[in-house]
């Protein structure tokens, strides 16, 4: 056997020891109809034939992003190959967002992966990858110049989980000219993406133009920058495991930082901190600028109320602590009846409440957004503003629009502060707020 596919089964062995029993026996590979993806493909088909793999099952998906005209004739080639390999093959078009302002190469990337991971939920299947020490080198300077850190440097993981679904690259240590000598040695037929010679897209610009002058001087080039990428990796695995536990101690629940906690620690890991808690809610870390505003919050005065905002909702500073705020996905009513002595469920706090009461003869009702009300609670000495109450038992700024006032006709009763009930000094005797099901998160 050729050196390139006994280095291919060698690495899958080495991934697939390191995966869960449970993990499913299909392998779906990334098929493009190109010299590696189609080496990768013969290598696995040879792996499969090993007594002791029979009962691994071979699925090929080709992704058509339909950016070329002769993106039909290799989706037929592709067919074609896998008909005489007799594995099942599966072709899925996608649309690609070419509009201004848009990198056509990062949108066909981030259509094919999702294409591929969507196939593989549905297949339960592992995706494999013919990424090769060259795409190692090429990610790796492209980290380079955007400034990453450990992380992005870490470039391509030989084995990672995204969505669910495991992604091998059994290739990453193979030069491409092993590759291209494997394929010979082989007899393979692939296809040569025109594309690839246009050396407007950065990758391609790399590949054309700088890494053949790098590798001509530096041979063994790849090699050595896969084994710093390596190293990133495993700094980057020590870095974030410390930052998860450094995580645990500030928090208070999943959606609130503790400000003087967060305090103590210094900004190297303060700013790491906040990048995993990025990560713990599956959102992309912010970018250098905004976590430094966010970083910012924690030395404003104690009143100070900043927030910054992104897609999916916002940071906030409340009361000195950090709260991830989500945008609504629920809207709070701006009344509703209640029945008394029967639970009522506020989907936008996540919990019910009853009004227990031996009179039925009141009709209660919940208000959001109160203003004008002066209440007097229980035990308290004096009357103020309900927005003057929210602000004296720090209820959170961006939650006080939404927290319920309970009324008794059209006298107030009660509120809800912390999940807990609050009841009024001119409530009716007779009348009680009760608290049921699961709290709900001041951050959310």
């Amino acid at each position: 056997m050729h050196e390139t596919f006994a280095s291919i089964h060698q690495a899958i062995d080495n991934v697939l020891t390191d995966l869960p029993s449970t993990t499913p026996r299909t392998l779906v590979v990334g098929y493009s109809g190109g010299v590696d993806s189609s080496v990768l493909l013969d290598a696995l088909c040879r792996y499969q034939k090993i007594p002791s793999n029979n009962d691994i099952e071979i699925h090929a998906v080709y992704v058509n992003h339909g950016l070329s005209s002769n993106a039909d004739e290799w989706q037929a080639h592709c067919e074609r190959v896998c008909r005489q390999y007799g594995i099942l093959f599966t072709a899925i078009p996608v649309t690609v967002d070419t509009g201004n302002r848009k990198s056509l190469e990062s949108e066909a990337r981030d259509a094919r992966y999702k294409a591929l991971l969507t196939y593989c939920k549905a297949n339960h299947g592992v995706l494999v990858l013919g990424q090769h020490g060259e795409d190692q080198l090429e990610t790796f300077l492209l980290q380079l110049k955007r400034g990453a850190g450990p992380k992005g440097l870490s470039s391509m993981a030989p084995l990672q989980c995204k969505e669910g679904v495991f992604t091998l690259r059994p290739m990453l240590n193979i030069a491409k000219a092993d590759i291209l000598e494997g394929a010979r040695y082989a007899k393979l037929f692939w296809v040569e993406d025109e594309s690839n010679q246009n050396d407007d897209f950065d990758r391609n610009f790399l590949r054309n133009r700088i890494l053949p002058l790098l590798t001509q001087r530096w041979p063994q080039l790849s090699k050595t920058v896969g084994r710093s990428a390596a190293l990133c990796a495993q700094q980057n695995t020590l870095i974030v495991e410390e930052a998860l536990n450094k995580l645990a101690h500030v928090s208070n629940g999943n959606y609130v930082l503790s400000g003087e906690a967060l305090r103590a620690y210094s900004s190297a890991w303060q700013a790491e901190v906040i990048r995993v808690w990025f990560e713990v809610h599956k959102q992309q870390p912010p970018s250098s600028k905004q976590l430094e505003e966010i970083m910012g919050f924690l030395v404003l005065r104690d009143d100070a109320t900043p927030h910054i905002d992104f897609t999916w909702g916002s940071i906030r500073r409340h009361d000195g602590d950090l709260y991830w705020v989500v945008k609504d996905s629920l809207k709070a009513p701006e009344k509703l009846s209640i029945s008394p002595n029967k639970p009522e469920h506020l989907a936008w706090f996540n919990l019910s409440v009853v009004i227990k009461t031996t009179s039925l003869s009141e009709d209660f009702k919940l208000v959001t957004n109160v203003h004008g009300l002066v209440v007097k609670p229980m035990n308290a000495s004096v009357s103020k503003p309900i927005n003057r109450w929210f602000k004296a038992w720090k209820v959170p700024v961006w939650l006080r629009r939404t927290t319920p006032v309970f009324y008794c006709g059209e006298q107030a009763i009660g509120t809800l502060v912390d999940n807990k009930p609050i009841m009024f000094s001119d409530c009716p005797e007779g009348i009680e707020l009760l608290v049921e099901a699961q709290p709900h998160e001041k951050g959310q």
